[in-house]
């Protein structure tokens, strides 16, 4: 079996009512469902996700519902940017696996890191894609809610176990990392010489099951300190200058009190500005006295 992770795109926000009246009307066409995952061992992971979803069902003040497209098919976009490919029937079949899996904050599969739970999957068939419907939990993560309402936040990857990868090149099938061939370990991503000439080296993956989506920002370098110089940078020269200020103004609303509640979340969103700080830097050829 194989852990995979892919980007996903954040498509929209629902507003409290609609929300509300769609938490619950899931709940009563699930209620049998839910009945059964109540009876499970409080060890039990479903039972885990089981319990955060009462809980948020239980806010309804405070609940914030989003739309994400979670996962494209491969017959229409191609593999994704890990070498990975999913495709259609792989994705009609499975998506509903989604289902009350968590939110989490960058693939921690641990309580402090869970921001939410997904409510519901749904494959959109005109746009060859599943479709998320995740409700955060806005009363115990009202800065982490707050910038996904303003968009600050808008980056998810969801995780999935695979059980068989068949390679593009070779057609070998894995059921382990041990039974990966070449091609899989060593070239996902890039084009290989064969007898027909280059093709891209991927994996298709097959029997899934979708564990988690989280909300993620790239692995950074912790040297962060060019961020106030870069963040103030007027220019349009270079495309990340505007992501680089929602960054800047994400960590700017972070109080004193924020940054010792959300420490996790607060130097992840401050390593990757760092890192992108420095890569806009580079491009626009500007150096730093870093004494």
């Amino acid at each position: 079996m194989f852990i995979r992770h892919a980007e996903s795109e954040f498509t929209a926000i629902l507003d409290t009512k609609i929300a509300t009246s769609i938490f619950e009307e899931l709940v009563a066409n699930n209620s049998t469902d839910l009945a059964k995952l109540s009876t499970l061992e409080e060890d039990n992971p479903l039972k885990q996700n089981y319990n955060q979803f009462r809980r948020i069902c239980e806010k309804k003040d405070d609940r914030l519902a989003i739309i994400t497209r979670a996962i494209s098919a491969y017959e229409t976009y191609g593999p994704n940017k890990n070498g990975d490919a999913f495709s259609r029937e792989q994705l009609e079949k499975f998506h509903k696996t989604f289902y009350l899996k968590p939110h989490l904050w960058d693939h921690k599969m641990e309580i402090p890191y869970v921001r939410g739970i997904i409510g519901d999957a749904n494959w959109n068939k005109k746009g060859d894609y599943v479709e998320t419907l995740i409700f955060i939990d806005r009363d115990n993560f009202p800065k982490y809610a707050s910038n996904v309402e303003k968009g600050l936040i808008n980056s998810f990857s969801m995780g999935v176990e695979v059980k068989k990868a068949i390679c593009s090149i070779c057609n070998n099938i894995a059921r382990t990392p041990n039974d990966l061939c070449e091609h899989a370990k060593h070239y996902k991503g890039l084009q290989v010489p064969t007898n027909e000439g280059l093709k891209p080296a991927f994996e298709f993956n097959e029997d899934l099951n979708f564990i988690e989506q989280s909300a993620v920002v790239s692995p950074a370098d912790p040297d962060s300190h060019t961020l106030q110089i870069l963040a103030s940078v007027k220019s349009a020269d270079h495309k990340d200058i505007q992501n680089l200020r929602k960054l800047a103004a994400i960590l700017d609303s972070y109080t004193s009190t924020d940054k010792q509640m959300y420490l996790d979340e607060y130097y992840m969103i401050e390593t990757a500005t760092s890192r992108m700080a420095d890569r806009i830097a580079r491009d626009l050829n500007i150096r730093f006295d870093r004494r």
